[in-house]
């Protein structure tokens, strides 16, 4: 009975070595097979790898030499072979490239001992009855070299993980030198068409500052001659032309902000005058949209720059005149809160919504909610984006909150003191 345990037991332990043994050359074997592959692409097919292991199973249960022999031979010895032929062939294939970064001895040392480590692991194999392992194995090696070959295969690993841990090093450390290269020509490249960008954009403030002025002057030149129709010509131009020159403005803030070169003229402000003025102003491009002002009682005067406080009003309210349909109400509403020491502007609409993975990319800049309203407004994505700076340079913050099919309120807050 302990004589069968200690047999099974014996058994098993081969088979599991065995798996092992079988398992780790046929990675050795894919190895160069795929080494090999990137040079020559139509030769090594992966069917060479799954026939070559077919083989070795078959030899190794139909056969009563040992099971170890027909992996070494069939799958470790050539590829072993493969892969020390696969790397120098690499090599050679993308000389100009490795040679430059000096890989060459790295290379050929690891080729030499992957060569060497496939003689010792796949020709000297266990001794047994047939030939070659009968006269070459690890019996006669002993006798021969006094060391054991598993002591030289080992040295053999040491090495080639010795050599591919330098050509992984040097490799990462030129793909790092690489992308901080490309980074910083991108880097340079986007400044560029920043400053571009801002140049173009100055330029053509002027001009359109004189158009709009120019509309403006005929309008109220003419305004007793024209009719209705082309009354609301000239207010819908008029209003074009005022968002333009806002979105102009807009993109020079925020290069400003980005750059940290923007600059606040803190005055003291009305906070409902100024509310009121953007709504009026807001009312020529309402386009049969309502909208309606609350402002509580008792609201403190804030110190802030008027202009950019406006233009954050005036912003948040073109928003939502972009995101309604005709007849809908829009409600903006001034509310102090005096527990934060604050004043909580608000404008509410009823367009479609934001959905939920947009709240936090809207502020971005030209980031758009992709819905039906947003591609009939035609908006670039610069409005929130400045009006979100804007808020933060005074001290503020400001959010959304939004359901999709119920509408969206955007709120920001600016510190009394």
């Amino acid at each position: 009975m302990f004589s069968f345990t200690k047999n099974l037991r014996s058994n098993a332990f081969d088979c599991v070595r065995w798996v092992f043994l079988y398992i780790s050359y046929i990675f050795i074997f894919e190895f160069g097979r795929r080494l090999m592959l990137l040079s020559y692409k139509k030769v090594f097919n992966k069917w060479i790898t799954i026939g070559f292991s077919v083989i070795v199973i078959i030899l190794a249960f139909t056969l009563k030499y040992e099971r170890s022999i027909w992996p070494r031979y069939l799958l470790g010895f050539p590829g072993g072979i493969i892969s020390a032929i696969g790397l120098i062939t690499y090599y050679n294939y993308n000389k100009t490239i490795l040679a430059p970064l000096r890989m060459r001895r790295y290379f050929i040392i690891a080729a030499l001992s992957i060569g060497i480590y496939s003689i010792l692991g796949g020709i000297i194999v266990p001794q047994a009855d047939f030939f070659p392992a009968s006269i070459i194995n690890q019996t006669a090696f002993l006798n021969l070299f006094r060391m054991p070959v598993q002591l030289f295969r080992a040295i053999c690993s040491i090495i080639i993980a010795w050599a591919v841990w330098n050509i992984l090093s040097i490799f990462s450390w030129e793909i790092h030198e690489k992308l901080e290269e490309s980074y910083n020509k991108l880097k340079k490249l986007e400044e560029i068409k920043d400053s571009l960008t801002q140049m173009i954009v100055h330029d053509l403030r002027n001009p359109l500052g004189i158009v709009l002025q120019g509309m403006q002057f005929l309008q109220n030149s003419l305004k007793n001659s024209l009719s209705e129709q082309h009354n609301e010509v000239f207010l819908t131009s008029s209003g074009k032309l005022t968002e333009m020159k806002n979105m102009i403005s807009d993109l020079l803030d925020i290069g400003k902000m980005e750059e940290g070169k923007f600059i606040l003229k803190y005055d003291p402000i009305d906070i409902a005058v100024l509310t009121h003025e953007a709504v009026d102003d807001m009312n020529i491009l309402s386009e049969g949209k309502e909208i309606f002002l609350k402002i509580s009682s008792d609201i403190p005067k804030l110190s802030a720059d008027k202009e950019i406080l406006k233009r954050i009003v005036s912003n948040l309210i073109g928003n939502a005149l972009k995101f309604t349909s005709p007849g809908s109400k829009i409600e903006v509403a001034v509310n102090d809160n005096r527990k934060n020491k604050n004043v909580i502007i608000s404008v509410k609409d009823q367009g479609e919504g934001i959905p939920e993975e947009y709240k936090d990319k809207i502020f971005d800049k030209f980031t758009q909610v992709q819905n039906r309203e947003a591609r009939k407004s035609g908006g670039k994505g610069l409005g929130l984006t400045f009006c979100k700076m804007a808020v933060e340079a005074h001290g503020g913050k400001i959010w959304v909150e939004s359901e999709v099919g119920k509408g969206s309120t955007f709120y920001f807050t600016i510190p009394v003191n």
